[in-house]
């Protein structure tokens, strides 16, 4: 559920900040490879 939230408002607000906010741990949140591709 917080995990959806982050993604839902990764454009509108820092991800770090979310993490930190709702207690989550920011490396256990995926973010996209820094040249756009996927990662596995």
């Amino acid at each position: 559920m917080k995990y959806s939230f982050i993604t839902q408002h990764k454009n509108t607000f820092p991800v770090r900040l979310m993490c930190q906010v709702l207690g989550v741990d920011r490396s256990c949140y995926p973010l996209p490879a820094p040249d756009g591709h996927k990662t596995a």
